[in-house]
């Protein structure tokens, strides 16, 4: 067992990819401290605030950094055969986008948050809309590059969507109109987060949440 093991994978490679497992459990909380850290002090310089809103955001996937590295190195000398290493590469290559990617997805709030309305005329309503809009982008995108890693082609697929969504797109042409005016108000800045809003026998309350989809839908009433 100890020499010829299961599927040519012998005992000692197991045990070696056990330790290894290990030891990247260990110090991924240390990595991810001593990585952050770094993070915080290359912000100092220029906004502290922003450096540990952006540490905070990255914390998950920092973690995640040694448990990759570890499943590299572990797929990297376990003896398999040529087709379970093809899916081996695939497998890692997925692993390492979804990384890329949720990072990215984690940082588009503390990023964009950047842009304070007070110097730059962008409003706290747009900078909530762009962060939805930005992580419905960043998940798809990631959605497409794994599903491309494993040879699923979603050109094909996205064609095939873009009819449905034309379909969908006239028989709902009063949702696409109220989606488009939302946007207007919060391009616009009509009212903001907070504003007093009072409509002659319609509604009358505080703004609590701008979004495109719900912003003619009026404030939320208080009682």
């Amino acid at each position: 067992m100890w020499d010829r093991g299961f599927a040519g994978v012998t005992f000692g490679q197991v045990m070696a990819a056990l330790v290894v497992f290990a030891i990247a459990l260990a110090i991924r909380r240390l990595f991810g401290y001593a990585a952050l850290r770094l993070i915080r002090f290359w912000s100092k310089r220029s906004n502290g605030a922003f450096g540990d809103a952006l540490a905070e955001a990255l914390t998950p996937p920092v973690r995640f950094v040694p448990i990759v590295v570890a499943i590299l190195v572990i797929t990297a000398f376990l003896d398999v055969s040529p087709r379970v290493r093809e899916a081996f590469g695939a497998f890692n290559r997925s692993l390492v986008a979804f990384e890329i990617f949720w990072a990215l997805f984690q940082v588009a709030r503390p990023v964009l948050s950047t842009f304070d309305g007070r110097r730059t005329g962008v409003s706290q309503a747009m900078v909530d809309w762009a962060v939805r809009v930005f992580k419905i982008v960043v998940l798809c995108l990631g959605i497409g590059v794994v599903l491309e890693v494993w040879g699923i082609h979603v050109g094909p697929a996205l064609a095939g969507l873009g009819l449905v969504g034309a379909a969908v797109a006239l028989g709902a042409q009063d949702l696409f109109k109220n989606l488009i005016a939302g946007i207007f108000i919060i391009g616009e800045q009509r009212f903001e987060n907070g504003d007093w809003i009072a409509v002659d026998d319609v509604v009358e309350g505080t703004v609590e949440t701008i979004c495109p989809a719900s912003a003619l839908m009026g404030p939320k009433r208080l009682n």
